[in-house]
């Protein structure tokens, strides 16, 4: 059985750990920005911390962006990722977290992980110090 395994983790690039490690850097700081976000909000008017279409969305972006070499393929991807990120925003009445996400997930695919970190810092700051009725 774990030859079987081995035969199949054998095919991920950089053996799947780091699509395991770009993942957990993704669903952390989508649920940093996600509890900065609902911080104003109700208890009945908050969504879930964690979105899972977005983290979809985000993931295969980020993966994406890992394995283009082209700098002009890269930038095309990144801009239909913040579109899509737009759409998926507009089904939350508005509540989305789709931008900054986004951006978030392309600087983790090209590597940029102070730069990603730094982002979710600044996006944080901005939900937690902006009125709920703004955003």
């Amino acid at each position: 059985m774990w030859e079987r395994i081995s035969q199949w983790w054998d095919l991920l690039p950089d053996g799947g750990s780091g699509i395991f490690l770009l993942l957990i850097e993704l669903v952390v700081a989508l649920t940093a920005m996600g509890w900065a976000y609902n911080r104003g909000y109700r208890n009945t008017e908050r969504g879930p911390i964690l979105r899972l279409p977005l983290l979809t969305v985000a993931f295969g972006l980020a993966l994406l962006v890992k394995h283009l070499h082209e700098p002009w393929w890269a930038a095309a991807v990144i801009a239909v990722g913040v579109v899509v990120a737009g759409f998926l925003g507009r089904n939350d009445n508005g509540r989305g977290l789709g931008l900054p996400v986004m951006l978030v997930a392309a600087l983790l695919g090209f590597g940029m992980l102070i730069s990603a970190a730094a982002l979710t810092l600044v996006a944080m700051i901005a939900y937690l110090l902006s009125p709920v009725k703004k955003r």
